[in-house]
């Protein structure tokens, strides 16, 4: 079918990604109960400093045509010039066959608010969009949002904004398919999550009572807090499933959470492998590696968000490094 290929980049074997040209894609054809999920990969219509509401459509402003989704500073300055701070409006039309079926949308979390309408009615809503910091408010969550395409063509209208992360727009595509599909797909991950999630907790407090009610061995202690650190990984970032239980919490509270559990996470790990093998650890290696640990948890801890977010990738390649 003509602008559908099939995706090699998505994980899921049964998710296509549509090649959207200048805001519009015809999917009329597509059945998505039979053929699968389609990703929205593309030129969507794009106004950078700018927020448009669905019925301020059409407008004279023209839009640009970069390729969505990646973040505001890899955009090409022979499009616009963009910078990782501010908001932007998105736009794109699906030519859609209608159907009685419920489907969805699976949404990823977008740096670090947005408003999405489908067909002039708000469908899905992060943080609060905003073009200030002082009218803007950041959240995370994953979600997945269902609907009825019970007319000939789909319009989404996506307002992001974003004045404190490091990294500005869009990373992940949206994808639409079935509502059963998506939604058991969510259904599973967070399980997993909870699960793992669980096993963490459970072994992290049978280690923690061994230590305690035993011969108080320090390596037990240290992977006992290696387990209830990492354990916070698994529920406060990925999917957020912690951000539906509490998602009243500050987004700095737990985004720095979340950064300090994995500095943290490979600070005792270091300590569990330098207790288990004294002799096959060399002292100094290990060292530099609990520093630099210790210097991103005071980074993350005094430091604001657009500096220490900045953060994570230099560690994983260290960290990567030591393994």
């Amino acid at each position: 079918m003509a602008g559908i290929t099939t995706c090699k980049a998505l994980p899921d074997d049964n998710t296509l990604v549509a090649k959207i040209d200048k805001g519009y894609i015809d999917l009329g054809d597509w059945n998505f109960a039979d053929k699968g999920s389609v990703a929205l990969v593309g030129e969507w219509e794009f106004y950078w400093d700018t927020l448009l509401m669905p019925n301020d459509f059409p407008t004279t402003i023209q839009p640009k045509f970069p390729y969505f989704p990646q973040l505001w500073s890899n955009i090409s300055d022979s499009l616009v010039s963009c910078s990782n701070f501010g908001y932007a409006t998105y736009r794109v039309r699906i030519k859609i066959q209608p159907t009685e079926d419920l489907l969805a949308i699976k949404l990823p979390d977008y740096y670090t608010s947005y408003n999405l309408w489908l067909n002039n009615k708000l469908l899905s809503a992060n943080g609060k969009v905003g073009t200030t910091k002082e009218t803007y408010k950041p959240h995370l969550l994953p979600t997945t949002k269902s609907y009825y395409a019970d007319t000939t063509e789909l319009v989404f209208v996506l307002q992001i904004s974003n004045f404190y992360h490091s990294k500005g727009g869009a990373k992940t595509p949206p994808i639409i398919g079935t509502n059963s599909l998506l939604a058991t797909e969510r259904e599973f991950e967070l399980g997993i999550d909870l699960l793992l999630t669980g096993a963490l907790l459970m072994g992290g407090l049978f280690f923690l009572g061994l230590f305690f009610f035993g011969r108080q061995d320090r390596s037990v202690f240290y992977f006992a807090m290696f387990c209830l650190v990492y354990s916070y990984r698994l529920i406060g970032s990925g999917n957020y499933f912690l951000h539906n239980i509490i998602p009243d919490v500050s987004w700095q509270i737990t985004t720095r959470a979340e950064y300090i559990t994995l500095f943290l996470s490979a600070y005792f790990f270091m300590q569990f492998i330098q207790s288990v093998y004294p002799r096959e650890t060399k002292k100094i290696i290990a060292g530099i590696l609990k520093s630099i640990a210790l210097v991103f948890v005071f980074i993350t801890l005094f430091f604001p968000a657009r500096i220490f977010t900045l953060t994570v990738n230099p560690f994983l390649i260290i960290l990567l490094i030591y393994i």
